[in-house]
Formats: structure tokens, sequence, C-alpha cells
């Protein structure tokens, strides 16, 4: 058995996105809103491309036009190359000649390089989804101007959520990678679900001298929404022999702690016990007790000492 501490735990996304644009501009369609579910590469919004695309049919031309009197350059060079092997010109000609090749060549690249950012900005007008999820936020109105980088939307993947635990630095020492954790929720109907510490974050929070731990969350994912509180139960330090009751053996007689068990002659025997965590139903406790014994859960608030019982023995599930 190991020590557990319960912690309050939030439900986080692992994959939070503000989405902005490369292009500056005027919207002029929003498509997305709050609360819509998105798929990776769905349209959420558009800006003006009409200058862009003004821009880019001037540009296209220009490459056409620079690229047909490359064309003729090269053709000039292979005929001052004969000629020049012939004698017939100069060297400074040919490189005259060779000369306007290379700047006809470097004018293209230019070209073509300005082109493509174009094409880019143009494509990079229409603001799309990064990945599937939901739109959190909007802040994007059609008319207005947006500036390059500036915050449009923000989407969360829901199919990605992880646990979120600030665990005091007493008991950093005693998380693990891999370590298993039960997180229960009472929004919803005290739903209980099975956890493993997936990232320690080795930096203390200043203030609050406490750790970032992330737990994922290994089934019923499906259940859950980001920003759901969750009391998470982490085991902690290293496992130790316990003895465990049911719940509803242990009893409070005044002052003391007790189970009653059954001894070989089927009388009540009396064993003050000291309580530790819980687990589910059943307690753990500390106490002259063997593994083994049979003890009483029903009728033993009006138990005795040594008195008689008439015990039926019941099947309960272990933790």
């Amino acid at each position: 058995m190991q020590t557990s501490i319960r912690l309050p735990g939030s439900i986080e996304s692992s994959a939070v996105s503000l989405i902005a644009s490369d292009v500056e501009g005027i919207v002029t369609e929003v498509f997305a809103e709050e609360g819509d579910r998105v798929s990776k590469g769905d349209a959420l919004a558009q800006l003006r491309k009409t200058e862009l695309e003004l821009t880019l049919k001037r540009q296209t031309a220009e490459l056409a036009e620079s690229r047909a009197r490359l064309a003729l350059l090269e053709k000039d060079l292979a005929r001052s190359q004969e000629l020049l092997n012939r004698k017939s010109i100069s060297e400074q000609k040919f490189d005259q000649t060779e000369y306007d090749v290379k700047a006809g060549q470097v004018r293209v690249e230019t070209l073509e390089a300005d082109l493509a950012l174009t094409e880019f900005y143009i494509a990079n007008s229409t603001i799309t989804a990064p990945f599937d999820g939901v739109i959190v936020d909007r802040q994007i109105q059609v008319g207005e101007w947006r500036d390059q980088g500036e915050t449009h939307f923000e989407i969360l993947s829901d199919d990605r959520l992880e646990v979120h635990l600030a665990v005091p630095e007493q008991y950093y020492a005693g998380v693990a990678l891999g370590q298993k954790a039960e997180l229960r929720f009472s929004s919803l109907a005290g739903l209980t679900l099975p956890a493993t510490v997936k990232a320690i974050v080795p930096r203390a929070d200043a203030l609050a001298r406490t750790f970032l731990v992330k737990l994922s969350v290994d089934d019923g994912m499906e259940q859950l929404v980001a920003g759901m509180l969750a009391e998470v139960v982490l085991y902690v330090g290293e496992s130790q022999t316990s003895i465990l009751v049911p719940k509803d053996a242990v009893i409070t007689q005044g002052e003391e702690t007790v189970v009653f068990v059954i001894s070989d002659d089927d009388t009540a025997e009396q064993v003050n016990v000291i309580t530790h965590q819980s687990m589910g139903n059943w307690q753990v406790v500390e106490g002259p007790l063997v593994s083994g014994q049979k003890t009483v859960i029903r009728g033993n608030e009006s138990l005795a000492p040594g008195q008689a019982v008439l015990a039926e023995e019941l099947e309960l599930d272990r933790p």
C-alpha cells in the first residue's frame, strides 16, 4: 500500500492554438463561430485578396517577358561563342553578352521568388484550422482591418485532453513518470477514471512552491471537457504492507476506533485500530489484525466483546 494524496486538478487540452495569419488585410467573410467543431484545413475566415491577385497577374506577365528575353540572350551568347572561336568579335563584346545572360537569369529568379511570395500570401489570406478541434474564441469581424500576426481565433483539441496538477514540493520526490492515479469527478456523479503521470515539469512555482504534473487519461476521456475540475488521487512513496478492512467494519466508540473480528468460537472480539487513507469501500487500518480474519460489517454498532455471533460470509469487491 502507498500513501495517497488528494489534490485538485483541471482538465486541459494538450493542443491549444491562437490562430493568426501571415497576411494583413480587410476581413471579407467569417465562416466559424465559437463552439463550432472544425477539421484541419477548414476555412475559418477570408481576408480580401483582390490586390494580391492583381499583383500576381502583373508578376506573371513580367516573368513571362523576362523568360522570353533570357531565351534571346542565351541564343546571342551561343552565337557570340562561335564568333569568339573564329575571332570575329572581341572578348570584351563576348563578356558583355555573357553578363547580360547572367543578369537575365538573376532577373528571372527574382521574379519567380516574388511571384511565389504573392501566391503564398494569397493562399494564406484564407485563414484555416491547424488541426481538428473546437473554436473557443473568435476575435474577428467582417469589414475590419487585421494586421499580420494578429490573433483571429482560438482553437483547442478536445480529443487530446490531459490533467494538470499542482503537486506540493514535499511530494515531488514521490512522483514518477508512468505512475498511476485516479480521477474523481463530483460533477459527473462521482465518476472515477484511471490516469497516468505523463510529464513532470521540474520547476516550482515561486510563490506556491508547487510543481506542475501532467497526467494522461487512460480511459473514458470522451466524457470530459476542458476546464472540468477533478479530484486527483495520487499514490506516492514506497509501497508498504497494510491491512485493509471494509469501511463498514470500522466504527467509533467514544474516543476509540474499533473493528470487531470473529474468533474461532464464533464470538465477537474487539480490536482497537488507527485509520489511514481509504480506497473506495475499503479502509486502511493499523492495529493487531491478521490477514484473513473475518470482520463484522453489519450490526457491529450494538456488539459487545465476547458476544456470540451468527455469521454470514459475504464476498466484497476488492480494491
